[in-house]
C-alpha cells in the first residue's frame, strides 16, 4: 500500500492488467498499426479511430477512445501482424471482414495522406483474413 501511494506522487501510473485480444481489440490493434505504418500517428487518424470503433460497437466517445487506448497497449505486445491471421479470423465473423477493409482505409486516409506502407498493412490483413486454399 505505501509503495502504491510513493508511486502516485512519483507520477508512477499504475499497472494495468492488457486487455483480452477479442474482436474489439483486435480491430482496433489493426487500426492503430496501419496508422503507426507511416511512423507517425495524427490526431486525425486518432478521431477517425474513435469514430469508427463507436459507430462499429455502438460506444460513446469516451468509450470509443477507451478502446482505442486499450488497443493501443494491446498491439505493443501482440505478434506481428502477419502472424494474427488465426486470431482475426477466430475473432471476425465472415460478415464483419468485408468491412474491415473499408474501416482500415479510412484510418489510412484521415490524415490527408495516402502512405503506401499503410496501403501494405490493408493487404497483409486482407490477405489472413481472406487466405487462398
Amino acid at each position: 500500500m505505501l509503495t502504491r501511494l510513493l508511486d502516485r506522487l512519483r507520477g508512477v501510473p499504475p499497472d494495468r492488467p492488457l486487455p483480452q485480444a477479442d474482436a474489439r481489440h483486435l480491430l482496433g490493434t489493426l487500426m492503430i498499426r496501419v496508422a503507426q505504418a507511416d511512423a507517425t500517428l495524427r490526431v486525425e487518424e486518432l478521431r477517425e479511430m474513435d469514430r469508427l470503433l463507436g459507430a462499429m460497437f455502438g460506444l460513446g466517445p469516451v468509450e470509443a477512445a477507451r478502446l482505442r487506448a486499450e488497443s493501443e497497449r494491446l498491439a505493443q505486445t501482440l505478434p506481428a501482424t502477419a502472424e494474427l491471421g488465426p486470431m482475426l479470423r477466430a475473432a471476425l465473423p465472415p460478415a464483419h471482414r468485408a468491412d474491415l477493409r473499408a474501416a482500415l482505409r479510412r484510418v489510412a486516409e484521415a490524415d490527408g495522406d495516402w502512405d503506401p506502407r499503410e496501403a501494405q498493412v490493408i493487404e497483409a490483413v486482407s490477405t489472413l483474413l481472406h487466405p487462398r486454399p
